[in-house]
């Protein structure tokens, strides 16, 4: 069923391809532009907030998707960030808008279960790109294996560290799939060398804000502090500005998640590396997915993306995305 369903996307790319190329340069003044189709489907992605450009990002990058196959995708999320409960009422809210499908990324994995139940009770299919949910019939989930991405992260820490020295790990919002396994992967790898002592886990809730706050914590409480392994690289930028103004030198940081800000900390020596969960095809698959289920094909239950690392060797490639 997989490759049935990679060759309906091969198919659907031959054909947006075909509409590409048929604009030629030698149209008449009496041709006229067809008029656009009907929207399929519509479709509505809830967000864990709409404060983080992760996130900003990763709705733009669903609505894109959804105009690939002409489907409507509205992009929401709670006005209190990472709102479980604002979470449930929108999707009840689109129940009863009878939309033909729901994409959404749990602030809480658990938390979530009751609201995943209720459009399930109504027929609709349910998609959670980025984040599991850990309950509920969820037609499919897209992104990286996040146990994974911690051990990968957390050897990466290990060998700028050469293996030794104390280190403080910053987790996201307590609950959620995504910083949980990541803190997971990060302890085991970590533990495996018995020069590393991992200080201290604070959770600082994805913020660069509690990032900073939590960081000030932390270095008033130990004064040998050599690594920091954060969840995602928006609380390890906090943390590094909470070490700038403390005049404090030569502690490592790995992060998570590209933007230009945290590339210019990598070019300008602040952060080690960070990894690339590529949210665009996280995006692309749960509004993709809930489209192939729609037309009657069989989607996989899991569409793991691969993790990419940025550090200083390739820093340059990813920055010239941002160039104009």
């Amino acid at each position: 069923m997989k490759r049935r369903f990679v060759a309906l996307l091969l198919a659907l790319v031959m054909v947006l391809g075909l509409v590409g190329c048929t604009a030629g340069g030698g149209s008449t003044p009496e041709t006229k532009a067809p008029e656009a189709a009907a929207e399929e489907y519509h479709f509505v992605i809830i967000l864990k907030d709409l404060t983080r450009p992760f996130m900003i990002n990763m709705g733009n990058d669903a609505v894109a998707a959804g105009k690939l196959v002409n489907c409507k995708v509205d992009v929401q999320a709670p006005q209190t960030p990472s709102s479980t409960e604002e979470q449930i009422k929108l999707i009840e809210d689109a129940i009863a808008a009878k939309v033909d499908g729901i994409i959404i990324t749990p602030a809480d994995s658990n938390a979530i279960i009751p609201g995943i139940e209720k459009a399930n009770a109504a027929g609709i299919p349910v998609t959670t790109p980025n984040t599991k949910a850990f309950g509920g019939d969820v037609l499919n989930w897209a992104g990286i294996q996040n146990y994974d991405v911690g051990c990968a992260l957390g050897e990466l820490l290990a060998e700028s560290l050469d293996y030794k020295g104390n280190v403080v790990l910053l987790e996201g919002i307590p609950g959620s799939s995504t910083s949980i396994d990541r803190i997971n992967g990060y302890t085991d790898t970590l533990n495996k060398y018995p020069d590393i002592n991992i200080l201290t886990t604070q959770t600082a809730n994805f913020t660069r804000a509690e990032g900073m706050s939590v960081m000030e914590n932390l270095l008033q409480k130990y004064d040998n502090i050599d690594g920091i392994g954060s969840a995602d690289k928006e609380m390890l930028l906090g943390a590094n500005e909470a070490i700038k103004a403390a005049n404090r030198t030569g502690i490592k940081g790995i992060g998570f998640d590209v933007e230009e800000d945290v590339l210019l900390a990598i070019k300008n020596g602040e952060v080690v590396a960070t990894g690339d969960q590529h949210p665009e095809s996280q995006a692309f698959w749960g509004v993709i997915s809930l489209w192939a289920h729609l037309k009657g094909y069989s989607v996989p239950k899991e569409c793991v993306i691969p993790m990419g690392v940025v550090n200083k060797d390739n820093v340059d490639e990813y920055l010239k995305r941002y160039e104009k």
